[in-house]
């Protein structure tokens, strides 16, 4: 998987930061929009290496949905921080009553617990995305890609399962390759939630005859929210199996707290960690996160995020991140 701009996770997103959702325009009953546009200031520190500085627009959305019951329709357009427009969500679900909704189209993958879309996360990078680009491409979470899914959701449960294009965590955030004639890609999940505690287990399969390349992974979070406070816990393994040559096998964890002080403050903390081996060395870090958040006002955020990073297998020791981000959804 390449870096993914914004990253993943609509489920995750849902439950942890609903507050932070975009703030629908409603034309009439059937139709709305909705959107956001993110920038940031950062500065990375690599030691021994570089130390680069950045001031940029991240990502731009603009996200209209379509009512006509049972049928809703949903088409987004997103350019990220090298301003190419794509359309990021071009999907349509039926829903078939009892609980069942079949989905067809292109859109977001259930794995991951952080989300993909900025305006639904507490920091700026991911816990999976270190400084080193050579580990996080492999880290087992695939983003959007195009198919059919279904869903059915009952007491307490919602499970999935979707037959796609591709599911490969190694390529592009935006799209999937686009073809099912060199094999196609599954996705399944089951999230239970029971008080406060919610589980995700979820898995991703893809097989590329062109590439002679399997790609599996599985992931699993846990959340517990009371009040104030959410604290989570992720485990993510993923293998890539090619015809020819050895294994890649990667995992990735995360460990995760947030406080909300107020309705203008929040404060979040995140130690995460990931091996790839096979790499030269069996590269792998640790990283720690604390982010702070401000909301200015229902449509305006701001975040910080100080991280460090050490690093071992990769040519360099540690490394700094610290970046604040304005966040205007509408």
């Amino acid at each position: 998987m390449t870096k993914h701009v914004i990253p993943l996770g609509g489920i995750a997103a849902a439950v942890i930061l609903a507050s932070s959702a975009s703030a629908e325009i409603k034309v009439n009953e059937n139709l709305s929009f909705g959107g956001y546009i993110v920038g940031s200031a950062t500065l990375t520190d690599i030691d021994g290496a570089s130390t680069t500085s950045t001031m940029d627009i991240d990502a731009t959305k603009l996200i209209t949905t379509a009512k006509f019951a049972p049928v809703t329709g949903t088409l987004s357009f997103f350019a990220g921080s090298d301003n190419d427009v794509t359309v990021l969500d071009a999907y349509a679900s039926y829903d078939a009553g009892n609980g069942i909704t079949v989905t067809g189209g292109k859109f977001l993958s259930w794995l991951g617990y952080e989300a993909f879309d900025p305006v639904n996360m507490t920091q700026i990078t991911y816990g999976w995305q270190p400084l080193a680009g050579s580990i996080s491409g492999l880290i087992g979470i695939p983003a959007y890609h195009s198919g059919v899914k279904i869903e059915k959701s009952g007491d307490g449960y919602t499970s999935g399962f979707a037959v796609l294009d591709s599911n490969r965590y190694d390529t592009t955030a935006v799209k999937g390759d686009g073809r099912l004639d060199h094999g196609a890609g599954f996705e399944a999940y089951t999230t239970f939630k029971s008080g406060n505690f919610t589980t995700f287990i979820g898995a991703a399969y893809d097989k590329d005859d062109w590439a002679d390349l399997a790609t599996y992974s599985g992931d699993v979070w846990f959340q517990y929210a009371e009040g104030a406070n959410t604290f989570a816990l992720e485990l993510c393994y993923a293998n890539q199996d090619p015809k020819i040559g050895d294994n890649t096998a990667s995992y990735f964890w995360l460990l995760f707290a947030k406080h909300t002080f107020s309705e203008k403050f929040a404060l979040s903390g995140r130690v995460s960690g990931g091996n790839v081996d096979g790499t030269p060395a069996d590269a792998e870090y640790i990283k720690g996160t604390i982010a702070p958040a401000w909301t200015i006002t229902p449509n305006l955020e701001i975040v910080g995020e100080v991280s460090y990073t050490t690093f071992d297998g990769v040519g360099f020791d540690n490394g700094l991140f610290a970046g604040l981000q304005a966040r205007f959804k509408f």
